[in-house]
């Protein structure tokens, strides 16, 4: 993996979601998260984005914008 590799996290604020996002930031990459609560704690290296994951064309256009190089998903019930 290059310093500049582009992770993106579904459910980033859950249980599993919150400290998957505290090693990915201490890492060398570029990280963005979905949150599922409106406020998102302040986690220093993450870039939030509010999107219902449920809306295909608004995941395809934050894909298409953001070009991750690997995803996680940690967005359940």
């Amino acid at each position: 993996m290059t310093a500049t590799s582009t992770v993106l996290v579904s459910g980033g604020t859950g249980f599993i979601g919150m400290p998957v996002l505290e090693r990915l930031v201490a890492g060398e990459r570029e990280v963005h998260a979905i949150p599922r609560r409106p406020a998102p704690p302040e986690i220093e290296g993450v870039r939030w984005h509010h999107l219902n994951l449920a809306d295909a064309a608004g995941v395809k256009r934050l894909l298409a914008r953001l070009r991750p190089e690997q995803l996680i998903h940690t967005a359940w019930y």
